[in-house]
């Protein structure tokens, strides 16, 4: 097995997770991921639909093992078939896969089958890309598609490193609050790659899943590899043609627990208990690090200038 670093959880896996950083040999892992026969796991299944949702780029199918051990999770997209299945506890995944392209089976691996799989092990993370200027981290979270990747990419390129993409996980360290290294790839639309002036010869760029035509931006030179203080959280909203400059707003505080909560990653709600104690960890979070809202001029292509004069804003 190869051992890789999710956050606050350690990874042991049968399968290649480029995304992830990795690190030495893990003596207890939070999460093994094996190769197996989902079916087998369990003497019967029941379909659970309840919870989850349906992408427009595959027909996904949810299970729930009888004796309420297992999730199953079963992708099909253009005949290309991957099961999942995930502990109750998300201490074990179990992948069957005849796909022939490791790197889609990894994106749904690294995305969410293991941002599943953590939250119902107990390590909340947030829905969101962090990065980091010195000592610093942000933090932006908000709907797909309203634009966190293309700005994160900006802010990357005038300076800032990514410390994770896609889930971020906090630690405690006193009074602060600190972002742990995580998923080292950033994924954007082509026509967004294309426009901020990357190129599929510039040797950073990869395919994830065909069918949500993205590409993944992945430069290990670019990558924050230490735990950050987290200094703001920013609530993404969607792009307004009608801003010649982005407008930043402080969001009250009675508002933040219920703006995290709607973020958290992992569409698998642990139980009662569980939840219990991801209220608590948020209710911590929002009493000790600002979230603001973040609305940015429909303006792509004047990206890269207004991520640089951001900087010193999102920053401060």
């Amino acid at each position: 097995m190869t051992h890789y670093r999710l956050g606050i959880a350690g990874i042991a896996s049968e399968l290649p997770l480029t995304g992830l950083p990795e690190v030495a040999p893990i003596a207890v892992p939070d999460i093994r991921v094996t190769r197996g026969v989902v079916a087998a796991l369990a003497d019967a299944w029941r379909d659970d639909q309840s919870s989850e949702i349906v992408p427009d780029w595959a027909t996904i199918d949810y299970f729930r093992s009888a004796d309420g051990r297992w999730h199953r999770i079963r992708y099909d997209y253009r005949g290309n078939i991957a099961e999942f299945a995930i502990r109750e506890d998300g201490a074990q995944v179990v992948v069957e896969t005849a796909h022939p392209d490791a790197a889609e089976v990894a994106n749904l691996i690294e995305g969410p089958i293991l941002g599943r799989a953590m939250r119902l092990a107990g390590c909340t993370c947030l829905h969101a890309t962090a990065l980091s200027q010195g000592d610093r981290a942000i933090a932006l979270m908000g709907a797909s598609g309203v634009g966190k990747s293309s700005l994160a990419w900006a802010l990357v390129r005038q300076g800032c490193r990514l410390v994770t993409d896609d889930m971020v996980a906090l630690a405690r360290d006193g009074d602060a609050m600190m972002v742990q290294p995580g998923r080292a790839r950033l994924r954007l639309w082509p026509d967004s790659a294309e426009r901020l002036g990357l190129s599929g010869d510039s040797g950073t760029l990869f395919p994830t899943t065909t069918e949500m035509a993205k590409v993944g931006v992945h430069d290990p030179a670019l990558f924050e590899d230490r735990p950050v203080r987290l200094d703001a959280i920013y609530r993404v909203l969607p792009r307004d043609p009608a801003l010649a400059q982005p407008t930043i707003a402080e969001m009250p505080v009675a508002e933040r627990l219920a703006e995290l909560a709607s973020n958290l990653h992992g569409m698998l709600a642990p139980g009662r208990e569980g939840r219990r104690r991801e209220l608590a960890w948020l209710a911590s979070v929002a009493g000790r690090v600002p979230v603001r809202t973040l609305i940015l001029p429909d303006r792509l292509d004047a990206l890269p200038g207004i991520a640089a004069a951001l900087i010193p804003r999102l920053f401060a």
